[in-house]
């Protein structure tokens, strides 16, 4: 056997086993995906089938205060963002020319963060019901706590919550706010429960979905009382929140009846 035989034989017998090793390694690579995939699938479905974790209504009053800081803070941020652009603004208005330039450069960024820290200081400064009395997302989740968990109870006004701090003014009969009021969940039009309730996105009142798509075909004045907004089927969105609302709404009404039936029959 020549030499040169002998060399390609070796060269065959190499590249089989490199082929060899390549496919083993490829199946190696592909049991460990399945692995890893196998594993995925086992968290997911442990993260689906995990149950809901019920909050106390200190936590979830925690959290509403938390929300609340953070949606002052974004608008405090977005008012120091409008300081510089109208600051901008103005200087550039002022602008005498390439001819006579600033002696003094300004930057912008010092302007925005002296800005932005002046309205921390002060709303730092601020009591606690100075900070959230108005608070519309706190006043909703506060609806919202007392709704799921004293129904029959009216929710409490923010500043009834908050305690009375040394800078706040004395509150006096005529002065104090008015509390919240207990939410019935009656269509204007129906004046029954909402049945998958509509909300007006142009003056926010909701009503039954069939009655109001109705009313609309003939009118385009809102039916709510003393509103005279002008609304239309293109204005009226699904509210699945006030859906989901008017149906506890139901549920508890269902329960007041058979009380009051079981009372009756005793």
């Amino acid at each position: 056997m020549s030499r040169r035989v002998k060399v390609e034989k070796g060269l065959r017998g190499s590249q089989r086993a490199q082929a060899e090793d390549d496919v083993s390694m490829a199946g190696s690579q592909r049991a460990n995906e399945d692995d890893e995939a196998a594993k995925l699938e086992r968290v997911l479905a442990t993260i689906a089938n995990y149950p809901d974790q019920p909050l106390d209504e200190q936590q979830e009053t925690k959290l509403g205060v938390i929300s609340s800081e953070i949606s002052v803070f974004n608008a405090l941020y977005s008012t120091a963002i409008e300081d510089l652009l109208e600051t901008a603004t103005m200087l550039a208005d002022a602008l005498p020319g390439d001819d006579h330039p600033f002696e003094n450069e300004v930057d912008p960024a010092s302007i925005l963060d002296a800005g932005f820290e002046k309205r921390i200081e002060t709303y730092r400064s601020q009591t606690s019901r100075q900070k959230y009395g108005k608070s519309q997302s706190l006043k909703g989740f506060i609806s919202d706590v007392w709704e799921t968990y004293r129904p029959e109870e009216s929710a409490p006004t923010v500043n009834s919550i908050l305690p009375r701090e040394e800078g706040d003014p004395e509150e006096s009969d005529d002065e104090m706010e008015v509390g919240g009021v207990t939410q019935d969940y009656k269509c204007p039009l129906t004046l029954q429960i909402y049945d998958d309730p509509l909300t007006s996105t142009v003056c926010g009142h909701s009503f039954s979905a069939d009655a109001i798509r109705t009313y609309v075909r003939t009118n385009n004045r809102c039916p709510a009382q003393g509103c005279n907004a002008q609304i239309s089927s293109a204005v009226l969105k699904e509210d699945k929140v006030l859906q989901k609302k008017a149906r506890a709404a139901k549920r508890r009404a269902a329960r007041e009846e058979t009380a009051s039936a079981d009372e009756i029959d005793d």
